[in-house]
């Protein structure tokens, strides 16, 4: 009898399970992400006038794509693009009430969204009032985007991301300065982007809040009778003042920018240069090509890291290595501060701990002209802005096999490898005479950059005993920490929860985004409580989100909700690996390229430092030889990864004045949010008061309800919440 009830009770159980299954998944839309573009609903509000318009403009925020296109091939052409969207329901949209709000030394991206109906047209945009702007502290950049190709990569295993968009898109993640745009395409949607940066407007105002007008015209050189389209932006401007000094979300983009000067000079040496092993040329060429715009941007921007080697490494080489020569070999990580070795020993069939320190250390050295090249790049850093530098140390990821390091042998001509394992006593001993040697320039020089500039011992994703011994390791030679600090990115699985004062000594600590984000962690929170109590920065990091989500280069505003997210975890410092890069120096625009045949992932390219270089002075050896230097021109994901810091600054600037609190985080925010298959639902609801949840998601008491629910809602709703209450609070309207 007891065997018959238990046998019925699990029948019962199973189908009650099976039930609860089938209605969970059944009312539950696909996972699959998508970003279709539905456009607007024809209403009787809508103008005859607007819906019969042969081009039609309307304004909104930048932070979600309003213009996608599939494609067959690759290639950035809109001709043979199919535009990814309701084409005909863009005639039905209307923003005429769209604003902004600025506070003093605050920046924020627009767009007008253009669409046009009429065979080769000469498109033009024109702020009319620039001046007017530019009188009490507003600076105003526009042009017309340029698409790119991206696609949703698959991961190691083979398949697809169900939470990525697998999809090929062509995305107008490219800013320029363009103001004209010849030969428009009929039948296409166009974005004009707008980024607005402001200074102090105290002495402007007469009140706490004033509203000024950005007054846009749409227009064509080559269809007199077509009408001018007008489009008003209204600016909402107050006093409020949030300093960079006194922030607390961060973002670090880790690039390499000697990959951009590869790609900009392709791979050649200009013809300028007389001496292609001469540091001095290489850093003065390059500043003033690119390297200053770029650099100088950023710090405007609030990001204000950078990167540099410890020790040579090169992550692919196509050529012979040579000493101090950036120009030709590809994939090479800026150093200029070179291990050297003058003497007898044949090193050339040596590797690893064949090479023992006690045998070499007599006749290994850094030059004194290395010494001054790497005072100089460091100086010149700090006149942009910089505050931070990351020197990649001579055990980081990106460099040779086993993490070996590279010195140079001044006979031979040749490099050869050491081990540069801290756990290794040759290593060990190696990573203590780069210190020596660090230490010694600085007590005897005194550098100009010493005293403004901190710079980072970096390691990346090593095991846990590796990242432990560092920590105690720069404890022992540098233990008031005056000339170096210590930073570490690492997987959540190689962090040793149970030593977590293996972790004392590290300023900066990154852990992989989704591996702490996506669960409930209370290693991760324990951690993060002793940090915290130690006065140390802890905060996340992500590799991937582009290669198998290709959610930001889709929706750019998901970058802004992961810093909020991070703001609501306690952990608001974001790193960013910008690991893609071009290939052969020519693809601008184009990705999904296997950058090495033995990689599983294709890591999406198109861009380094998530911006694209501009020149148009190429020869046919595809050098530059003209002087002018290069227009840096972010990406639009870089601007909203600045806006969206900004924006999470804000917040925090908010809740310690008492004015929001971290429960309006908690109303917004859910790992669970990415379960939305239909990213951004709000697109076309211009109205930012509807796009409220109906309900707290983060207090729902019923399982199936809360799932449910979340099929409606996505990252950008609850980003666009955020950002309605920082609007609300900018007006004077949040009592």
């Amino acid at each position: 009898m007891k065997t018959k009830f238990l046998i019925f009770t699990i029948l019962v159980f199973q189908t009650a399970l099976l039930i609860l299954i089938i209605v969970t998944f059944a009312l539950k839309k696909d996972l699959t992400r998508d970003v279709f573009l539905e456009g607007c609903e024809h209403s009787s509000e809508t103008s005859t006038d607007i819906s019969n318009e042969k081009i039609h403009s309307f304004a909104a925020d930048g932070l979600e794509n309003f213009a996608l296109y599939t494609t067959n091939e690759k290639s950035n052409n809109l001709e043979n693009a199919s535009f990814y969207g309701n084409y005909d329901n863009y005639s039905y949209c209307d923003n005429s009430n769209y604003s902004i709000d600025l506070w003093n030394n605050d920046f924020w991206n627009s767009q007008i969204v253009i669409k046009n109906d009429i065979s080769n047209l000469n498109l033009s945009v024109e702020l009319q009032n620039k001046e007017e702007l530019e009188e009490i502290g507003i600076e105003v950049n526009y042009g017309f985007a340029e698409f790119i190709y991206a696609s949703g990569s698959k991961l190691s295993n083979g398949m697809y991301n169900p939470y990525g968009i697998n999809r090929t898109l062509l995305v107008p993640d490219k800013m320029t300065s363009n103001k004209a745009l010849n030969n428009a395409i009929k039948n296409r949607i166009y974005i004009v982007y707008i980024s607005f940066k402001s200074n102090d407007f105290s002495k402007y105002l007469s009140t706490s809040n004033e509203s000024i007008k950005a007054k846009f015209k749409v227009f064509s050189s080559n269809q007199e009778n077509l009408n001018i389209f007008s489009n008003i932006l209204d600016i909402n401007i107050n006093a409020l003042n949030l300093s960079f000094d006194n922030t607390v979300s961060d973002y670090n983009l880790f690039h390499f920018p000697e990959w951009s000067s590869y790609y900009y000079n392709n791979g050649k040496v200009p013809s300028t240069i007389l001496n292609k092993n001469d540091m001095n040329e290489y850093i003065d060429y390059n500043w003033e090509k690119y390297w200053k715009n770029e650099f100088t941007y950023m710090s405007e921007m609030g990001m204000n890291w950078f990167q540099m080697n410890i020790s040579e490494k090169w992550n692919s080489n196509f050529g012979e290595k040579e000493l101090n020569n950036g120009w030709e070999n590809r994939r090479k990580e800026m150093n200029f501060i070179p291990w050297q070795y003058k003497g007898d020993l044949n090193t050339d069939n040596l590797f690893g701990n064949d090479i023992v320190f006690e045998e070499i250390v007599n006749d290994l050295y850094i030059s004194d002209e290395s010494w001054a090249t790497f005072d100089k790049f460091l100086n010149l850093m700090v006149e942009v802005g910089m505050k931070r530098g990351m020197l990649n140390s001579i055990n980081t990821v990106w460099g040779q096999n086993q993490g070996g390091l590279m010195i140079y042998n001044d006979k031979t001509k040749k490099y050869f490898t050491a081990n540069s394992s801290i756990l290794d006593k040759n290593g060990k001993k190696f990573n203590t005479w780069w210190f020596e040697q660090f230490k010694n320039h600085i007590d005897s020089k005194n550098p100009d950059w010493f005293d403004k500039l901190d710079l980072y011992f970096y390691i990346d994703e090593k095991d846990k005993w590796t990242t432990t011994q560092h920590n105690n390791w720069m404890k022992e030679i540098d233990p008031e920490k005056k000339y170096l600090k210590l930073a570490v990115s690492d997987w959540d699985r190689d962090i040793d929860y149970n030593y977590i004062s293996g972790y004392d000594f590290v300023d900066e600590l990154w852990i992989y985004f989704l591996d702490v984000y996506n669960e409930a962690n209370p290693n991760f929170n324990k951690l993060l409580n002793n940090r915290n109590k130690l006065g140390l920065k802890t905060g996340q990091y992500s590799l991937d989100v582009d290669n198998t989500f290709n959610l930001p280069k889709s929706e750019p505003g998901i970058l802004g909700y992961m810093q909020m997210a991070l703001l609501l975890q306690g952990s608001p410092s974001f790193l960013k690996y910008v690991i893609t890069g071009w290939q052969n120096g020519n693809n601008v625009w184009s990705s999904d390229f296997d950058d090495y045949p033995w990689v599983d992932l294709n890591y999406i390219s198109g861009d380094t430092m998530w911006a694209y270089p501009k020149y148009d002075h190429v020869t046919q050896s595809g050098q530059i030889e003209s002087d002018l230097s290069v227009e840096f021109l972010p990406s639009i994901r870089f601007e909203q990864l600045k806006v969206g810091t900004n924006l999470t600054n804000k917040f925090n600037f908010l809740i310690n004045k008492g004015v929001l609190n971290k429960s309006d985080l908690q109303s917004n925010i859910s790992r669970e949010l990415k379960k939305g298959p239909k990213l951004s639902n709000t697109k076309f609801d211009f109205n930012y008061s509807d796009t409220n949840f109906k309900k707290n998601l983060y207090f729902n008491k019923s399982f199936i309800e809360y799932q449910l629910n979340l099929s409606d809602y996505d990252e950008i709703q609850g980003y666009k919440n955020l950002i309605n209450l920082i609007k609300i609070y900018s007006r004077g309207e949040l009592k």
